[in-house]
């Protein structure tokens, strides 16, 4: 078995199939990719490593060990020699880190405890015991089997409520303010087309709630939701939340509704997003599914999937209110 009949292995053992539109080094970078996922996922119950701490694993350890498996790995394919393999192991690390992967303190981690999330049919595995059989799906490992819970929205901490409403309920809970800040704002460009800029200094006429923004001195914004003769600043914590994401996304669905495009074969799912998702949705996104390669971890324009995740996936854009079209390929 030469290297890449072993690296084939590799990606079957995961559930991993090559789709019929992708060349070697596509299919070759998701097996990479979810190879050093698991192993970091491993890595957390690593308890007799001498810089664990009772029950916590030491981050260093962690990271440093999936970081030598994955060159190792990589020292094999000459192609891969200039992967920055510290720039992966610090997406691997924070993707799980914010989807609530494991518990941190400090500088030790322990997995958080083990749970089924899913529908009756697929479950994403949280807390991944060292025993179970798995596949994988970008990131994150999943199993075939009915979940203990269907909550995918608060086990992951995304929104609850219809898109649609969040510009209202914001608009009650923010701070009405004064008309005179206007000459220094930037106005959501609700007649956007590809490529152009999501702000714009032209206001529109305000035929119905527009989200506008300023930028403070740290170059962070506060942001403002406008309708008629009224103006409200949306409170920080809001703002934190990623809620304005949100109302951004409503806004533009009741202008002209955002279309997401997907490709479907028997081994993967495609999705291209013809308008960027909320952030909280991009980062659950980045847990469930592969960048076309290592120069794009962090794209937001094209996530792949195991097909047994799609239902899951799809039932999420569509509470988002985005139209979903068929890619031909």
């Amino acid at each position: 078995m030469n290297e890449r009949e072993w690296l084939q292995k590799i990606g079957n053992d995961m559930g991993i199939s090559k789709a019929p539109w992708e060349i070697g080094f596509q299919y070759e970078t998701r097996i990479l990719l979810s190879f050093a996922s698991l192993w970091m996922l491993t890595a957390l119950h690593n308890r007799d490593d001498e810089e664990s701490k009772d029950d916590w694993v030491s981050v260093v350890s962690v990271r440093r060990s999936t970081k030598q498996r994955l060159d190792s790995l990589l020292s094999l394919y000459p192609e891969y020699k200039n992967v920055n393999t510290q720039e992966v192991i610090d997406y691997i690390w924070d993707t799980h880190l914010k989807n609530g992967n494991m518990y941190h303190k400090e500088n030790y981690v322990i997995p958080i405890g083990h749970c089924l999330i899913g529908d009756d049919r697929v479950s994403i595995i949280r807390g991944m015991t060292l025993e179970e059989p798995i596949s994988m799906s970008g990131l994150s490992p999943y199993v075939q089997r009915r979940a203990e819970r269907d909550d995918i929205a608060d086990a992951f901490d995304l929104v609850t409520v219809p898109p649609s409403e969040i510009p209202s309920i914001l608009w009650r809970r923010s701070i009405l303010q004064q008309a005179n800040i206007e000459s220094n704002m930037e106005y959501l460009n609700i007649h956007r087309s590809a490529r152009e800029s999501y702000y714009t200094p032209k206001k529109p006429s305000i035929e119905s709630m527009i989200l506008a923004r300023i930028q403070r001195d740290d170059n962070s914004y506060d942001y403002y939701l406008m309708q008629k003769h009224e103006m409200c600043r949306i409170n920080d914590n809001a703002i934190q939340m990623k809620w304005h994401h949100y109302a951004q996304l409503a806004i533009m669905n009741q202008k002209t509704p955002q279309k997401i495009l997907y490709t479907i074969s028997s081994a993967l799912i495609r999705i291209e997003p013809q308008y960027r998702l909320p952030e909280p949705e991009a980062r659950f996104l980045r847990l469930v599914s592969w960048p076309d390669d290592f120069s794009g971890l962090k794209s937001q324009w094209r996530f792949n999937l195991s097909p047994a995740l799609w239902p899951i996936v799809q039932r999420r854009l569509m509470f988002l209110g985005y139209k979903l079209e068929v890619k031909q390929c």
